[in-house]
């Protein structure tokens, strides 16, 4: 999973998954980077996304006239079975008014067959 940048100096982090049948569905852990991660808040802990995203948010539209959702993309790369690369992404939104993360409608692109060094740099933390 590719780091997903909430805001400035504050990222959510996603491991590696294991094979995925045709067909089938997985999923992928993610925790916020609290060891690296800029201070926003008190009390987190590493896997509550949803109350991370509900305190940026919060703190983001304080500053502003007009509230807005917070929405992060968010990515996957991945694998098939002839060593072809693929990049998934969507829109992460946070809803307020639900307490809910939201996934908008996921886009594929193909990377073809590329180094590992260069599929490397898309999931390190910049």
């Amino acid at each position: 999973m590719i780091p997903i940048q909430l805001s400035e100096n504050i990222y959510a982090m996603g491991g590696v998954g294991s094979r995925i049948d045709k067909g089938a569905q997985g999923f992928i852990f993610v925790w916020m980077d609290i060891d690296r991660n800029a201070k926003f808040g008190e009390d987190f802990e590493r896997w509550d996304l949803l109350k991370a995203m509900a305190t940026l948010e919060k703190k983001l539209n304080s500053t502003r006239v007009e509230e807005y959702p917070l929405t992060v993309e968010v990515g996957v790369l991945c694998r098939d079975a002839r060593g072809v690369w693929y990049l998934s992404f969507s829109n992460m939104t946070y809803r307020k008014d639900i307490n809910k993360l939201v996934f908008g409608p996921t886009e594929q692109m193909r990377h073809g067959f590329t180094d590992k060094d260069v599929i490397q740099k898309f999931l390190t933390r910049p």
